[in-house]
């Protein structure tokens, strides 16, 4: 008896032992089984945000190429636009008329023949920079010749960019060689002269081209944009200068002008108080701000260009300021169409062609 209770304890012991082992194995297991079930859920979550790192990543790449794209695109059609093939007749008939009137400005403003008194020895001058220095009197008066004849070769178009980079060269030296006689306007003439250095303003009405068949020649459309764009800069910048002046708004910078009979009709309905303010500040500030937008537009280009010639006109009566009213006046026909003066030319021909219809007696 006593060895079969050995025997059974035994054999309980050996039971609780195992279910023990057994137990414990189910634990280690469990734990296994959960850490491996938390790894997967964090590489799943670690996977998720490579995966949206990536889609961000991609988004960025092609917006980046969305507005590269946008910008070729943009640039590809100004740049066609700017070469645009375009009539060379508005230009061609701007050079002539400038040209004219920069011969005109030699002869009066700028005279060559008072070449000799403001270079004179005893005379001191007064340039931009240290370095600019006159020559001695008789080239300074060979300088001023050069500058008529080529205005002269300029305005017919004969060997053209010679005459055009002899004519700024020269100017700009001059203007830049005494302050003391700057105008309002001299700087524009420099300005444009250097512009025609860079232009074709031969291709219409030029000795260099005579004889070419009409409509052959063709020239970039940015030579007509640049012109138009200088231009619109001087008025605009002038009317932004007036406005922002407190004397030009108050009417305080020119006074006087009242008296002058350019002003009679507007003396029926104003006084001279009036006039001084409203029509001579005020009017200048709103013709140089306003009417160089209306001059880009078709339906109101003719408007702002009488407006304009009236304008000038004017400011030629009223101030001694040279070829400038003229000038601007010239420059103003740079925003009609690019074939203007053959329209113009055509119907004149039109209105003075005779007619060949006889009436039958």
């Amino acid at each position: 008896m006593v060895k079969i209770m050995k025997q059974r304890k035994t054999a309980n012991t050996n039971l609780e032992n195992s279910n023990r082992r057994d137990l414990n194995e189910n634990i280690v297991e469990n734990e296994k089984y959960g850490k491996s079930g938390k790894n997967s859920e964090a590489d799943h979550s670690q996977n998720d945000g490579i995966g949206n790192n990536s889609t961000e990543k991609t988004d960025i790449k092609l917006s980046e190429h969305q507005y590269v794209g946008r910008f070729v695109s943009v640039w590809r059609s100004l740049v066609s636009v700017m070469y645009k093939p375009t009539n060379p007749a508005s230009i061609g008939i701007f050079r002539i008329l400038f040209g004219i009137g920069m011969v005109l400005d030699q002869l009066g403003e700028h005279s060559f023949l008072n070449a000799d008194f403001l270079y004179a020895n005893d005379v001191c001058q007064f340039p931009l920079f240290d370095f600019l220095k006159s020559l001695s009197t008789d080239w300074m008066v060979i300088l001023h010749f050069t500058l008529f004849i080529s205005a002269i070769t300029f305005t017919i178009g004969y060997k053209y960019r010679i005459s055009a980079i002899v004519f700024a060269f020269i100017y700009c030296y001059i203007f830049l060689l005494n302050t003391t006689r700057w105008n309002n306007h001299s700087y524009l003439y420099g300005l444009l002269a250097t512009m025609f250095v860079t232009m074709d303003g031969h291709y219409f009405c030029s000795v260099d081209f005579r004889g070419r068949p009409k409509g052959d020649l063709k020239l970039p459309y940015w030579n007509v944009l640049l012109i138009r764009f200088q231009i619109f800069i001087v008025y605009f910048l002038a009317g932004v200068q007036k406005i922002t002046s407190y004397d030009w708004m108050t009417g305080r910078s020119v006074t006087g002008s009242c008296h002058h009979w350019v002003f009679t009709p507007f003396r029926l309905f104003l006084s001279d108080q009036w006039i001084d303010l409203a029509v001579v500040h005020w009017g200048g500030m709103i013709l140089d701000l306003v009417f160089p937008i209306l001059l880009l537009f078709n339906e109101t280009k003719l408007t702002a260009l009488i407006f304009f010639t009236t304008f000038h006109l004017m400011n030629n009566q009223l101030f001694h300021i040279g070829m400038f009213p003229y000038i601007m006046i010239i420059a103003s026909t740079i925003f009609a169409d690019c074939d203007w003066p053959i329209k113009f030319a055509s119907r004149c021909k039109k209105f003075l062609k005779p007619s060949t219809t006889h009436k039958k007696i």
